[in-house]
């Protein structure tokens, strides 16, 4: 990841300016489907722990409301 990153930022910088990755941004492997179902949660929950709606399906940026229907299914 390292290295893409690193390949990547250069490709980047020669037609742009500014930054490609975040800094201080963490990167994390997950290990299982268990795993990854956990994060996501986590991460949909992030809108509703800051009090900006009561559900993370009411957030209007909330990339999975596809997600939940596909569940329902």
């Amino acid at each position: 990841m390292k290295r893409f990153k690193q390949v990547s930022e250069y490709c980047f910088r020669q037609s742009n300016r500014g930054r490609l990755w975040q800094k201080g941004y963490y990167d994390h492997v997950l290990r299982s489907d268990q795993d990854t179902e956990r994060v996501v949660e986590h991460i949909l929950e992030n809108p509703v722990r800051q009090g900006l709606c009561e559900s993370w399906d009411e957030y209007p940026f909330s990339w999975s409301r596809w997600h939940r229907r596909r569940g329902e299914m």
